[in-house]
């Protein structure tokens, strides 16, 4: 299983603060949470729901990050020195282009997971879900929360728990996307992606293209996707969300 990190952003919510904390100064997958980066977070994360090679990771970073980070050089030392890091030199026109530039990685019958790397999730049910869903009869996965922030991507689900269609910041239902997508293989990522480019489906205020709303043409096409049930989802998205994420019960004890 191919695991990719689309984290190609500015993170420029901690920028802001940086002139008060300069510890956030850095490219945000290297900011230091409860003692260890926010990228180490994310693959403990992974590793919790299923097993994968930590070889098999591929980051997604802006070349701005490489040149005055060195970001490539950190991530291979948190993480291995065989994993694969591409770059952008401009920040894309939403997460699900960022992502498809691992397409030449991706573009096969190998399942892949994307994550955001500014989560903590706890989800169990995912180790079973995926092997169903390796059987053939699944196309894709879609951990959720319940939620009604409508600042989230949602997804709505018929009475046997089969999704029948997503929405980015659109309150279709309460099942909420943790920030985690998986396609069975990643060809259908690649194919569902691109048809939503190629039909400009653009979604929220800053009309970018997400990586939710690209399941709607697996649906489209007869495929099957279904959300799994997160117990525990935590966003380290701001500076307060760190804040609060190390004073949790989850920070001491997966330290």
């Amino acid at each position: 299983m191919k695991v990719v990190f689309p984290i190609a952003g500015r993170g420029s919510r901690f920028q802001k603060v940086a002139h008060l904390r300069p510890e956030f100064a850095l490219p945000k997958p290297l900011i230091e949470v409860a003692g260890k980066p926010m990228v180490a977070w994310a693959i403990e994360t992974i590793q919790r729901m299923v097993y994968f090679d930590p070889k098999d990771c591929i980051f997604v970073c802006l070349q701005e990050q490489e040149d005055q980070n060195q970001i490539s050089k950190k991530l291979r030392e948190i993480i291995g020195s065989e994993i694969a890091v591409c770059f952008t030199p401009e920040v894309t026109e939403g997460a699900a282009c960022t992502a498809l530039l691992t397409k030449p990685l991706i573009d096969t019958e190998e399942d892949v997971l994307f994550m955001d790397c500014d989560h903590f999730i706890l989800c169990e049910k995912f180790k079973q879900a995926r092997e169903q869903a390796l059987k053939g009869e699944i196309a894709g996965l879609i951990p959720t929360i319940e939620s009604t922030n409508p600042a989230f991507s949602y997804s709505q689900t018929d009475e046997r728990g089969q999704v029948i269609r997503t929405a980015e910041k659109e309150l279709i239902s309460t099942h909420a996307s943790v920030g985690i997508y998986y396609f069975t293989q990643g060809r259908d990522f690649v194919w569902a992606a691109e048809q939503m480019i190629k039909k400009n489906l653009r979604h929220g205020s800053n009309q970018e293209f997400y990586m939710c709303p690209a399941y709607n043409e697996l649906l489209a096409a007869g495929k099957r996707v279904k959300t799994v049930p997160a117990e525990v989802w935590l966003t380290l998205g701001t500076p307060e969300d760190l804040d609060v994420f190390a004073k949790s019960e989850y920070a001491i004890k997966y330290r």
